[in-house]
């Protein structure tokens, strides 16, 4: 459960304790006037290699390795824009841990239009795809910090960052993390990571 945004006097608090990484990732994709709209699907291959472009450029931008864990591809939407077609996908993911959640989440936060840019860039135009005139990324990254310490952090061990814009809404790039309420069963587990 979402709780409120994260002072930035409290997120000095996050500085050099260590997090668990995981996140979500929505991406739509712009396809070209011409392009086939006989499929609702990415085939497996181009499919595949978007999830390879997506996770090198996450890693490269994390600093840390990233395994995309599932994928869904949602239905092809006709009439976006200028006559265009669009698709998306969501997927989640799992990183190593960080040594210094904190330090990665300001990164994420001051940098955070410009890593959706890297990102969208990296899907766009690492991939030679005909079809695809453009891309727009939206990322839900949680940090779950653990340790001792991190049962005395100011606004709870769970943190998450939104870096991007999902279609029709308003863009994240900037905007201070927030508290996500754990459970019980879930701050025990982070526990048991020290």
């Amino acid at each position: 459960m979402a709780g409120p945004p994260v002072p930035a006097t409290d997120l000095q608090s996050y500085l050099k304790m260590p997090a668990v990484v995981s996140g979500k990732a929505s991406l739509s994709l712009l396809l070209h006037q011409d392009a086939d709209s006989g499929t609702a699907a990415l085939p497996e291959q181009d499919l595949q290699k978007m999830q390879d472009s997506f996770r090198d450029a996450l890693e490269t931008e994390l600093g840390l390795s990233v395994s995309i864990t599932s994928t869904s591809t949602k239905p092809l939407v006709e009439g976006v824009g200028a006559n265009q077609k669009a698709m998306s996908f969501d997927m989640e993911f799992d990183a190593d841990n960080s040594d210094n959640g904190g330090q990665l989440q300001f990164k994420l936060q001051q940098n955070a239009a410009a890593i959706e840019k890297r990102l969208e860039e990296a899907i766009q135009l690492n991939q030679g795809f005909s079809w695809l005139s453009g891309a727009a990324v939206w990322l839900s990254i949680s940090f779950g910090y653990y340790g001792n310490e991190a049962l005395m952090l100011p606004q709870g061990q769970m943190l998450t960052q939104l870096i991007g814009r999902r279609p029709g809404e308003q863009c994240e790039n900037g905007s201070p993390p927030f508290a996500v309420f754990l459970s019980s069963e879930e701050s025990m587990r982070l526990q048991s990571l020290s």
